[in-house]
């Protein structure tokens, strides 16, 4: 931490126009990093010029940044304001870069029907889908459980791991299709909050995909 304060120092002494740092928390423990975060944010806020920061963690991009560029092979996929990129990224590597757990292979069958090829299952759409994608994204933490009968835009929840976390439980979900990849399994996050729901009433039989939060996205390499 006092090696990255004095880079930091040296650099600003100089007044630049332009500061790069890239990975500049990568090598510090979570309570530094939240520390030099703090104290980065407070001298960003008096200095004039531009910073350009490198980055492939989630949490600090959408704190730090005002606009976003996601980069493959020395190309832009995509550009624009952080939050804006992160409720449509619209390319697979994107929705990666911004924490996205689950992107599976799928198919648009017609107007309002995916077919998910990773996972197994069709899922349907109020709305028109884009005439061309080839990979579908959903954040671990929307999905929702159910019990009972099985409804639309569903998988069958059958657990094949669970990774407990201080203040979440990560469950992976198998697809529905006889053979399948273990990089085809789904990521479902439970929060704290929602713990005792689970210890009430069990795993649930379904998980539903909510059709909002769908992302629709094409490969961008």
């Amino acid at each position: 931490g006092q090696q990255q304060r004095v880079a930091l120092a040296r650099i600003l002494v100089r007044k630049p126009e332009v500061i790069l740092l890239d990975e500049p928390f990568s090598a510090l423990d979570a309570y530094m990093q939240d520390a030099m975060q703090q104290e980065l944010m407070e001298i960003l806020s008096e200095y004039d010029g531009i910073t350009v920061m490198v980055s492939h963690d989630r949490d600090i991009l959408y704190r730090f940044s005002e606009k976003l560029f996601v980069m493959g092979q020395g190309c832009f996929l995509r550009t624009g304001n952080v939050k804006e990129i992160f409720a449509e990224p619209v390319y697979k590597e994107a929705a990666m870069l911004t924490g996205c757990k689950n992107i599976a292979r799928a198919v648009r069958r017609d107007d309002h029907t995916i077919d998910v090829v990773s996972w197994g299952i069709t899922l349907h759409t109020s709305y028109i889908l884009p005439s061309q994608f080839s990979y579908i994204g959903y954040r671990a933490h929307n999905l929702v459980p159910l019990y009972g009968e099985r409804r639309e835009n569903c998988i069958r929840f059958a657990k094949y791991e669970k990774a407990e976390l201080p203040f979440e439980v990560n469950y992976y979900v198998a697809p529905e299709k006889e053979e399948w990849k273990r990089e085809e399994m789904l990521s479902w996050f439970v929060q704290r909050e929602d713990w005792p729901l689970l210890r009430e009433k069990g795993n649930p039989d379904y998980l539903q995909f909510q059709e909002d939060k769908i992302l629709i996205l094409r490969e961008g390499l």
